[in-house]
């Protein structure tokens, strides 16, 4: 089956404000002390305030994971208030170790070991994947979808933050979705999108409010089979809140898709709203 994707028209909703990308998010339960929040670049600033690094009690990572953990908060909160739920953590992967299920976790090792190779090892329910150190790994089989990023080594620990889609929201998304960024690297959403009834045209509006110009990259992927990618392009995403309106044509009937939406690194992005007719 193969699926044509075609933007038919963007229309810029208003100019860029911080306080407008972050409107609408909640606070993050774990440290409610912090702000509405997508970045934990700006986490980790204000949680280092509040508790700086002694190298005793207080040290790196943990300023690096308490930061994920709130971002990645505020993303749970988000993404259950659209009727989606995901497990996430963070923490130094060596000792005491980070793991989210008996088949989905971090394989400690000391950090020296990552630095001299290049990358940590994490498990999954289908094998062991390879997170490159510094950078960040979206982690797909048939009925898996998980993220990975591990933004910091030293010597003997390192920063590993870990997200697993449990149940993916579906379209129409009426409340704000953030896209968490852990230190920079930004993961993606993932939204079940189908038609009321069988039509081989429809028409998703999407609108995105980001700090920035970026390059969005789009896919739809099967509903049935993550690992198979209907169609896939970039949306040139404008600074500001923007909606852009696709048209996805198929025959006989447009199928079922989980779209995959996935913002540039270093940017701060929200998913305003997603629907679809008819």
């Amino acid at each position: 089956m193969s699926i044509k994707i075609e933007l038919s028209e963007s229309r810029l909703i208003k100019s860029f404000s911080l306080d407008d990308l972050l409107s609408g998010l909640p606070r993050p339960k774990s440290l409610a002390w912090l702000p509405p929040l997508a970045d934990s670049r700006v986490a980790r600033s204000l949680i280092e305030e509040q508790a700086p690094t002694d190298g005793v009690e207080v040290v790196d990572w943990m300023h690096y994971s308490a930061a994920d953990l709130a971002v990645f908060d505020v993303y749970a909160q988000s993404v259950e208030s659209n009727g989606g739920e995901i497990r996430f953590g963070s923490n130094d992967a060596y000792i005491p170790g980070l793991m989210l299920t008996s088949n989905f976790y971090g394989i400690s090792e000391r950090g020296s070991t990552l630095e001299s190779r290049g990358y940590g090892r994490v498990m999954t329910p289908h094998g062991e994947v390879q997170v490159p150190v510094n950078n960040k790994r979206t982690i797909v089989f048939k009925d898996f979808l998980g993220w990975a990023s591990l933004p910091w080594t030293s010597s003997v620990q390192w920063c590993l933050t870990l997200l697993q889609y449990v149940k993916l929201p579906k379209a129409p998304i009426k409340n704000k979705l953030s896209f968490p960024s852990s230190h920079g690297f930004v993961a993606p959403n993932f939204i079940v999108v189908s038609t009321r009834i069988p039509t081989p045209i429809a028409v998703l509006t999407i609108g995105i409010t980001s700090d920035r110009d970026q390059s969005m990259v789009i896919r739809g992927r099967s509903s049935s089979d993550y690992t198979k990618v209907y169609f896939e392009d970039k949306i040139s995403v404008e600074q500001g809140e923007v909606e852009y309106v696709y048209t996805l044509t198929s025959f006989p009937a447009v199928p079922t898709v989980v779209l995959e939406l996935q913002p540039e690194d270093n940017t701060q992005t929200t998913l305003n709203k997603l629907d679809v007719f008819p």
